[in-house]
This record gives C-alpha cells, structure tokens and sequence, in this order.
C-alpha cells in the first residue's frame, strides 16, 4: 500500500523564518521523529514524504 507523509509549516506571524530555514529544520523533524515509522507499521510501502511551508501568500513544496 502507498502512503503520503506531509510536514506542514507556517512561517508567517510569530515564526517569521526563511522559507529555506523552514523547510530545512521541517524535513529534519521528519527523519530524526521517524514520522514513517507508524506508517510502516501499519503496512504502508512506498511511502512519498513531502514539506511544505507557507507564509499565507506563497507555498513551497519538497519531496523528501
């Protein structure tokens, strides 16, 4: 079975950080927290891990 992983970060108010930064640190979370590993457990193969941060105007999006 596929299954989708998304991070989701806003750095618009209180965050204010780079969109580079934002996904950096986003797609870190994602390995060092083993995000997958539940999605694993639970049968999940091909597992497609995406970023995305948003300042309430522009998205950025990474496929990790």
């Amino acid at each position: 079975k596929p299954g989708i992983l998304m991070e989701l970060k806003s750095i618009t108010g209180f965050y204010k950080e780079e969109p580079d930064k934002a996904i950096s640190d986003a797609v870190r979370q994602v390995q060092e927290r083993g995000y997958a590993l539940e999605l694993q457990a639970k049968g999940y193969e091909n597992i497609i891990k995406v970023v995305v941060v948003s300042d309430d105007k522009k998205v950025w999006v990474k496929s990790i």
